[in-house]
């Protein structure tokens, strides 16, 4: 399939699925609204939230008090969007399966599987992260290398090291068209990125449009990459490597 085949393909479905950018959407506008509240504009006041919270805390406990809710904060906020983006993909899925997709079916699917995600989730992120830290470029090979571990574990129901296992091997073993793909999901970051920046110049309503924007974002490239996964990976490699591995997470 050409570069151009696939992006076509991915937006038949996303048109004909519109329920499938639903998830991504409401988790972007809710991670937005959490990031706003765990920083708000400079010199907001702060309302006294019960004895000693007040305005005669020290800075200390003012600084400790906003790491402590950012924290809470961004913790609720990666569980909405990493539920959100299992969801999608489980959506995507059985788009693709021939069914029609729909939220609750999406919920369960993902509920099923949250377990292996979150351990995935933070795998990854720990390791992308570090390989951030070391001047960029590990961190992008590692991005690479594991960009289908989230889908091999909804498409393949693996569970979260089986999962970055697959990845790993898909990628380096397809390397042309897993690189095509990336290359593909890092373009469309630069575009909706820019578009972005575009409509946050609208005044209040630009910082909701926005956060649309990067729901569909994320949305679209869950459609690329499980449509990717399902081509390398082959018509009964998946359902045979499911039923050999049993799914324990815990």
């Amino acid at each position: 399939m050409t570069t151009r085949a696939m992006l076509r393909e991915a937006t038949t479905v996303a048109r004909e699925n519109v329920m499938i950018f639903v998830p991504t959407i409401a988790a972007s506008i809710v991670f937005g609204v959490l990031s706003l509240i765990a920083h708000p504009a400079p010199g907001a006041a702060t309302a006294p939230y019960g004895p000693g919270m007040g305005g005669g805390m020290t800075d200390g406990a003012l600084i400790a008090r906003s790491l402590g809710v950012a924290s809470v904060l961004f913790v609720l906020g990666a569980i909405l969007s990493l539920l959100a983006h299992a969801m999608t993909l489980a959506m995507v899925k059985q788009s693709l399966d021939g069914s029609k997709p729909t939220l609750v079916s999406g919920f369960q699917e993902a509920k099923e599987r949250i377990v292996a995600l979150a351990i995935a989730a933070v795998v990854t992120g720990v390791l992308i992260g570090v390989g951030m830290m070391l001047l960029l470029l590990p961190g992008l090979i590692l991005a690479f290398l594991l960009m289908f571990t989230f889908t091999a574990v909804i498409a393949s129901r693996l569970s979260a090291f089986a999962a970055l296992k697959k990845s790993f091997s898909l990628a380096t073993g397809e390397f042309g068209e897993s690189a095509v793909t990336f290359l593909i999901i890092v373009a469309l970051g630069v575009v909706f990125a820019a578009l972005s920046l575009i409509v946050n110049l609208v005044p209040i309503l630009g910082a909701v449009l926005s956060m649309v924007l990067g729901g569909v974002y994320t949305g679209y490239i869950s459609i690329l990459l499980l449509m990717t996964y399902r081509k390398l990976e082959g018509p009964s490699v998946g359902s045979s490597e499911s039923e050999e591995q049993p799914q324990p997470e815990t």
